[in-house]
């Protein structure tokens, strides 16, 4: 909507704001249907607008008047998994900028670097829609036109991108610069630009400058080529020195604090106006004896947004539910996908009891920013850890209740994660734990777990045709096939 707080911006969000209500009461219905909150609800789209944190904090403390309640947590069943089940970490002094890396030229990540700057369109016909990219092939660029290139210009421009992205232990030098840019391993799609036509020479798609605005399009094309070798460059590099400090250790309530929330208590936020929530809230605490293990009987049937999860390592866990949106709480409360995920992994145990009768399974929601993550540029850190734990093996998911339309395609990191990366990870564990003289293996495996339903991803993620069963080989999988 825009980039400053000027005041035609203040003044569009008054226009946007000012709703009649029911009966012309000049507020919202308490508790409305679907299209009705949509209605209601005012949405905001910012460019680049960092003002709009301050503005909604300050919306909240001057609009919404909240009580806080403080709800300390209880362990769940802990002689059963403390020191029984392994956590992965890195190590406590390890930061990997703090370690010098040269760019060098990596083919494998060449022939990865991909640039499609190819309009798309898309087709519906009744309710199903299909998206399309124009130039099948990627480009050959004539040698010719890396002498016009400004050098100095990309290269000035690569120095503050690292500087920007936090890449500070990178070091860059101009030749491998220009070796990277004229290698042409990597690919480029592109259709006619202003300045910048498509020939075909033996079938080839050809790029040709007709005028200096193409000279200036074609620089920005070669610096998001370069820019795009770094990131792939960097996180590789930084993916094999945090291997060589990670370590497996077992987990404990004493001193692995990332796995509850700080001061071991949830802050539950209600807007005061809300004030049957509070007394059911505070009703609910009255009942609660943490150190006793007495639970609201609320909490253990789900009939609150307040649950206790046997399987999982502690109680309570602040869920989504329909029309409490506005009751907060923090740590932050799981959204609707992590839910209905909670849901689901309880009912499968429930119906299938007899099948788990020879093996322990335990539940953790990975606190993010605190938890257990994995690459510090990336910062990734899945939504929720399963133990499953047998007499002679011992079984360690990644669940990551996530939409993935954004995601692009399979070569995402996540998704390598998933795929990849989590087997070097779980080498180098069961490596560490026979050097610890440990009997115990350990298999750990990670999912991405679609919110969004497969017919609204298929034709816009990657080529769009990919099908059901290549997004499971990836470790997708679609929560709307809850068999």
């Amino acid at each position: 909507m825009g980039k400053g707080e000027g005041p035609l911006i203040i003044q569009l969000f008054g226009r946007g704001v000012r709703l009649k209500g029911k009966n012309f009461s000049l507020k919202r219905e308490a508790h409305p249907d679907y299209k009705l909150k949509t209605l209601q609800t005012l949405f905001i789209f910012g460019l680049n607008a960092d003002y709009m944190n301050a503005f909604l904090k300050t919306m909240e403390t001057e609009e919404v008047d909240y009580k806080t309640i403080t709800i300390p947590i209880q362990f769940n069943n802990p002689d059963k998994w403390e020191k029984k089940i392994f956590t992965l970490k890195t190590k406590e002094d390890f930061d990997f900028r703090n370690y010098p890396l040269k760019l060098t030229i990596d083919n494998d990540i060449l022939r990865n670097t991909k640039i499609d700057l190819r309009p798309k369109i898309t087709m519906a016909h009744g309710s199903k829609k299909k998206t399309v990219s124009s130039a099948a092939d990627d480009l050959t660029i004539p040698d010719e036109y890396f002498k016009i290139i400004d050098w100095n210009n990309l290269y000035a421009e690569l120095m503050m991108y690292k500087i920007t992205h936090g890449m500070y232990n990178l070091i860059m030098d101009f030749d491998t610069i220009q070796e990277i840019v004229k290698s042409q391993e990597y690919k480029i799609f592109l259709s006619d630009l202003q300045g910048i036509k498509i020939e075909h020479s033996n079938g080839k798609p050809l790029l040709r400058i007709t005028s200096f605005g193409g000279v200036k399009q074609f620089q920005e094309i070669i610096t998001m080529v370069a820019k795009d070798y770094i990131v792939k460059y960097y996180k590789k590099e930084e993916k094999k020195k945090t291997m060589d400090h990670l370590e497996v250790e077992s987990l404990t309530t004493n001193n692995h604090s990332f796995m509850y929330p700080e001061n071991k208590e949830i802050l539950v936020k209600i807007p005061k106006r809300l004030a049957g929530e509070i007394k059911e809230v505070m009703d609910q605490l009255s009942k609660y004896e943490p150190t006793k293990g007495k639970l609201p009987a609320q909490w253990e049937q789900w009939h609150s947004f307040i649950v206790h999860f046997d399987n999982h390592l502690y109680t309570p866990l602040i869920i989504w539910k329909e029309n409490k949106d506005e009751i907060k709480s923090l740590p932050v409360k799981l959204n609707k996908g992590e839910t209905k995920f909670l849901e689901d992994f309880r009912n499968l145990l429930k119906r299938y009891k007899k099948l788990f009768n020879n093996c322990e399974i335990f539940l953790l929601r990975n606190l993010s920013r605190k938890g257990v993550g994995f690459f510090l540029s990336a910062g990734f850190y899945p939504d929720f850890i399963i133990w499953i734990k047998t007499q002679r093996k011992q079984y360690m998911l990644f669940i990551d209740p996530k939409g993935i339309r954004n995601l692009g395609n399979f070569n995402d990191d996540k998704v390598q994660f998933c795929t990849s990366y989590i087997k070097e990870i779980n080498k180098k564990v069961n490596s560490e734990l026979k050097k610890k003289g440990e009997a115990m293996d350990i298999q750990i495996d990670a999912f991405i777990l679609s919110v969004s339903p497969y017919e609204d991803i298929k034709r816009t993620f990657g080529e769009g045709n990919h099908k059901k069963e290549e997004f499971e080989n990836h470790n997708i999988v679609f929560q709307e096939d809850s068999n």
